[in-house]
């Protein structure tokens, strides 16, 4: 059961099952309910889009950025097919709250690799639409694209409580964007995980900073890598926590 490094200033630490996948616990589905025994606290479900999955299975498995990714999607668009939402997705997301999810994520790694024009036609309107689809009172959405420093407005469009904010873009330029009537989540730079705890500790301070009074979840800026040290991630929480309880304190 893979946990996602998402921590509220408050001390609540979020976990997240693999994205709409199996675990070793099961099922999606299974492994939220034991998470959220586990955790004592909130747990997030999620799903990638259907833009990952058909993108995964044009490339015959997992995918990279780069030129020939780019090319399958754009030549989705070009054939006049929807890249993102769809009933796959409704399903996957609405079992996920069925199960006790607490929040859900819809996580989108390569809408940003779109031009701004073909995000609005062809991903806007399906991520709007499943965002609908699922969204009830007592479980708030969570919409994350990755590379989306050139589309921020657009995704802020498409819905969701809490926009996710991968690193290429400032804290304090995406919540310009963005605008104070929604949370944001993020958005450390996952390598910064292998300096130092002090560069650690200063980075975790200048997003919180950044990100304003108006609501953050804490995240990195996309998955976190293999070579991390455990420690790091310790030094990480506690700087969040120490950092967040002190900005609002203020």
């Amino acid at each position: 059961m893979s946990i996602l490094l998402a921590f509220q200033a408050g001390g609540t630490v979020i976990t997240q099952t693999a994205a709409g996948g199996a675990t070793s616990g099961g099922s999606a589905t299974d492994s939220i309910v034991l998470a959220k025994t586990a955790a004592g606290g909130a747990v997030t479900g999620g799903s990638a889009t259907d833009a990952i999955v058909k993108v995964a299975v044009a490339a015959g498995g997992a995918v990279a950025s780069g030129a020939a990714t780019d090319a399958i999607v754009l030549n989705q668009t070009a054939s006049g097919g929807a890249i993102s939402g769809g009933a796959a997705t409704d399903a996957i997301v609405k079992a996920q709250t069925a199960a006790g999810a607490q929040a859900l994520q819809i996580f989108d790694t390569w809408g940003g690799i779109l031009s701004p024009g073909d995000y609005l036609n062809f991903v806007l309107p399906y991520t709007m639409r499943v965002i609908q689809a699922v969204k009830t009172p007592d479980v708030p959405i969570i919409n994350f694209v990755g590379n989306s420093q050139g589309i921020m407005p657009l995704v802020a469009q498409a819905g969701g409580d809490v926009i996710g904010v991968d690193w290429r873009i400032d804290m304090a330029e995406a919540r310009r964007q963005i605008g104070k009537d929604k949370a944001v989540q993020g958005n450390l730079d996952p390598i910064a995980l292998l300096a130092s705890p002090a560069e650690i500790d200063k980075r975790v301070k200048e997003i919180i900073i950044a990100a304003g009074d108006t609501g953050h979840i804490f995240n990195l800026g996309h998955g976190i890598v293999p070579e991390t040290p455990v420690d790091h991630v310790k030094a990480l929480v506690d700087s969040v926590h120490t950092h967040g309880v002190s900005h609002r304190v203020k």
